[in-house]
């Protein structure tokens, strides 16, 4: 796949700035509500607060890799800092959705890899084989056999973004090991060790701090998953005191990793990672959540990360508009693609359901 070299150059900002300033937050309070005092939202965790999270997390992410190419990047600069706290919450959301499954179903492991295989690796798979299909024919780029099947089986990324996928298929294993062999209690722990192990790892083999500096919010959703209760318990009593402090504390974190360049820079956007999942915990137990949209958007949140970035590279290589609007298309062209692909891996488990 062609690098993307060039810059987007906007003649006009006007209708990006809406989208990202205007537009995002009508989306995220649309249809939804603040409680009052001393109410908490007790299902700040469920399914639909969380898609919802899910539905915003990677509208930013898109607009943090269309920010990083912006020339004059303007008042979007905020979003080239804003990649790796959306990332966070899909890892902290996949801790506790695979945590709170193992502690309701029986039998959890059962079929687990080919669950996990099914829903994240054969959509990587198989939008990978479009890709390369459509980039030799689009751009003549040539593969050889050996290209094929690094990129393929993701050995090799044919999109830089995809470094996820590989991640939480590593998260997966690790998951799998701890609690298939081990108690809940000891196989937590164990989990965490392991993410500083892989945290270690990435820093020492010279992998990109996006690799690694949001990993531990992987184990810190099995934990919040585990110790729920607790979790609510602490939210309800501490509420006020630890919204102040982590919003310092976010503040002064989130100021170290991207304003003040050093070696350690990604150490502190770990840590502002951890700081912003407390912080949407907060948000969601006070607000309860019920954006239609941002619904839609979740649920197909996967489909979306996966083609986004394919799809940047071919729209601004043959569109040629200068207005922001442009943005406003390449987002509609990317949802429709996203719903496309999500209906089919849809229609595939669907099949296998009615076989078995």
């Amino acid at each position: 796949m062609p690098t993307l070299t060039f810059k987007l150059i906007f003649s006009y900002r006007i209708f990006i700035y809406l989208l990202v300033f205007v537009l995002f937050p009508i989306l995220l309070f649309y249809n939804s509500s603040l409680l009052g005092v001393k109410s908490y939202n007790h299902e700040f965790l469920s399914k639909k607060s969380t898609d919802c999270i899910k539905g915003l997390s990677i509208l930013v992410i898109i607009l943090h890799h269309i920010s990083l190419r912006m020339q004059p990047v303007g008042f979007m600069g905020i979003y080239t800092c804003l990649g790796h706290l959306a990332v966070s919450m899909f890892l902290f959301f996949s801790g506790y959705g695979l945590m709170v499954s193992k502690l309701k179903k029986k039998n959890y492991f059962k079929g687990f890899f080919s669950k996990r295989l099914s829903k994240v690796y054969l959509p990587f798979v198989i939008i990978n084989a479009i890709t390369i299909i459509l980039t030799s024919l689009i751009f003549g780029t040539k593969f050889n056999l050996k290209d094929i099947i690094f990129y393929l089986s993701g050995l090799s990324l044919i999109d830089s973004t995809q470094w996820f996928v590989i991640a939480i298929l590593v998260f997966y294993l690790c998951f799998y090991v701890c609690f298939k062999f081990l108690s809940t209690n000891l196989a937590q722990h164990i989990l965490l060790f392991l993410t500083f192990v892989y945290f270690f790892a990435m820093i020492f083999m010279g992998f990109r701090e996006w690799w690694y500096n949001t990993a531990f919010c992987f184990p810190l959703g099995v934990y919040a998953a585990i110790n729920y209760d607790a979790l609510t318990k602490f939210l309800e009593k501490h509420y006020v005191k630890t919204l102040i402090i982590a919003l310092i504390a976010f503040t002064f974190f989130f100021f170290l990793a991207h304003m003040l360049p050093s070696a350690i820079m990604p150490l502190y956007q770990t840590i502002a990672s951890i700081i912003f999942v407390y912080l949407v915990l907060l948000f969601l137990f006070k607000f309860r959540l019920s954006s239609k949209p941002l619904l839609f958007l979740g649920n197909i949140a996967y489909e979306i990360y996966l083609v986004h970035m394919k799809i940047l590279v071919a729209f601004f290589s043959f569109i040629g508009a200068r207005g922001s609007y442009i943005v406003y298309l390449y987002l509609i062209l990317v949802i429709i693609v996203a719903f496309c692909f999500n209906k089919l891996f849809n229609l595939n488990k669907n099949k296998k359901v009615k076989l078995t």
